[in-house]
């Protein structure tokens, strides 16, 4: 992941941006958009290029995937302090994003599906990694600790044994 804190797609109402790119398809790159600070609700989208950035084309603006509801019929989000994504080094149209949750897309970002925290995981996610030797294995770190999914993102577990994690 990379972080890009300009205005993205020419719009100034975007404050920050995520980038995510994928092996299975070098042409392809992600980029997640949030709304700019103080802007709450305005989830501007998730844009994919398949000509290596050269331009990108809007995927999905709702639902807002950014927010706290699981239908993403909410006006909330967090883009300021956690946007994250990251697409599947084996295919190229599995993307999962995260903000105060947890949301994946199989096509390429153009539907969404919640990932329920019960699945175990501490929202506001910051990051997520795909293992390098293990294309199955996900990590994924928000204001909780650090998760791992042994199945591509679906299933969570906490990795937070004896870690003392706290938030004030």
């Amino acid at each position: 992941n990379k972080r890009v804190e300009n205005n993205s797609e020419g719009n100034p109402s975007m404050n920050r941006s995520s980038l995510a790119v994928t092996l299975a398809n070098n042409d392809y790159v992600y980029l997640l958009c949030g709304p700019a600070t103080n802007s709450l609700g305005e989830f501007h989208g998730v844009f994919r290029s398949t000509d290596e950035g050269e331009s990108f084309s809007n995927r999905a603006t709702t639902p807002n995937i950014l927010g706290r509801s699981s239908t993403g019929n909410d006006g909330e989000d967090q883009e300021s302090y956690d946007l994250a994504i990251e697409a599947s080094p084996t295919n190229a149209n599995y993307v999962l994003t995260g903000g105060i949750a947890l949301w994946r897309s199989s096509n390429g970002g153009i539907t969404y599906t919640y990932v329920n925290p019960s699945s175990y995981y501490h929202g506001d996610i910051h990051d997520i990694v795909y293992h390098p030797l293990n294309n199955n294995i996900v990590f994924m770190c928000s204001d909780g600790g650090l998760y791992r999914s042994n199945d591509n993102g679906i299933n969570w577990y906490h990795l937070n044994q004896n870690l003392q994690v706290t938030q004030y």
